[in-house]
């Protein structure tokens, strides 16, 4: 059974012989082995209490309050708006404006190859 580690980056779990990230792209310069996650995290003093992820609390009505307040907004101003910092929560973000596009509860335009969204306030009343 082959070691595997952690990336630092993105999370994933990958194979200790790698020297790069085969998800995010990112150099593999810390090396940190799945059990020293694991060792780490019931050494915790906080064990017993559960946080949510970030993942848990980008929700759809989050994003078109935060979109209510705004006019267009691309995705880096989104990120910053909901403090994002872990690229899995980035791509988790992106799903939930193409639902909230398809529901037509967003407006999205393209401009300079750049995507735009903004709220479509005939269809939401928040």
């Amino acid at each position: 059974m082959r070691k595997m580690t952690i990336c630092d980056f993105c999370k994933s779990e990958v194979d200790n012989e790698e020297l790069f990230c085969p998800f995010c792209g990112n150099k593999l310069s810390h090396r940190l082995s799945f059990s020293d996650v694991i060792d780490a995290d019931f050494d915790d003093d906080n064990s017993d209490s559960v946080e949510k992820t970030k993942e848990e609390l980008i929700t759809n009505k989050l994003i078109l309050q935060i979109m209510k307040k705004h006019e267009w907004l691309n995705i880096k101003n989104l990120i910053k708006l909901l403090d994002i910092k872990d690229v899995k929560d980035a791509r988790y973000l992106q799903l939930k404006l193409k639902q909230l596009t398809r529901e037509k509860k967003v407006l999205l335009t393209i401009q300079s190859g750049r995507t735009y969204w903004k709220l479509n306030k005939a269809e939401v009343n928040l």
